[in-house]
């Protein structure tokens, strides 16, 4: 019987070449994705208080130029326009 001369398999190197890859690329990765977390928190409030705008606007506008007062706001925006 004849031996082969290669195996079948990876050497230990190439195995500890990919890790470091692996991890360097991680390295580099995971704060990203941390800032990403960060902007779409951003964007979410930003899309609230765009939402809120609106219906402050939409309140201004059929109470006859009034603005709700500060114990006003929950409910004004809960029933709608006060007629």
């Amino acid at each position: 019987m004849r031996m082969r001369s290669w195996a079948l398999g990876f050497t230990l190197i190439e195995l500890m070449v990919t890790v470091a890859i692996v991890s360097i690329l991680s390295s580099v990765v995971i704060p990203k994705f941390g800032n990403m977390v960060i902007r779409a928190k951003e964007s979410s409030t930003k899309g609230a208080l765009g939402a809120l705008r609106s219906a402050l606007s939409i309140y201004y506008a059929d109470n006859e130029g009034r603005f709700p007062g500060v114990g006003e706001l929950p409910s004004a925006l809960a029933s709608g326009p006060v007629t």
